[in-house]
């Protein structure tokens, strides 16, 4: 599946609250809320509740991102951008602070 087609799937699937919040909203509140459920899978891997199988954690942590990806896709798909589009600016911001030596540090602005 291609960025476009999956972004051109999550529209089919996107279901909003009424009434009370935003569709910005609804997207940045479960952006952050999938973030911590990542963070919470690896918190118990590292506190050893996942021993046995470390496949299972990267199963259930890929789930996870996956469901970040669809609120990034319909982020964009509200915004009228590209997941695509958002991969070259990464890419360029990275590339610039490759070329100043300023990949790792603080800041936005680096």
């Amino acid at each position: 599946m291609t960025n476009e087609e999956y972004q051109a799937f999550t529209k089919t699937t996107a279901v909003y609250p009424a009434g009370g919040i935003s569709g910005m909203d609804y997207l940045m509140l479960w952006i952050a809320a999938e973030a911590g459920e990542v963070a919470g899978k690896y918190a118990k891997y590292k506190r050893g509740d996942y021993m046995d199988s470390a496949d299972k954690l990267h199963e259930d942590i890929s789930k996870e991102i996956g469901d970040i990806l669809w609120f990034i896709s319909q982020y964009c798909n509200d915004t009228k951008t590209t997941i695509g589009a958002l991969m070259e600016m990464n890419a360029a911001k990275l590339k610039s602070r490759q070329q100043r030596g300023t990949l790792q540090g603080n800041g936005d602005d680096r």
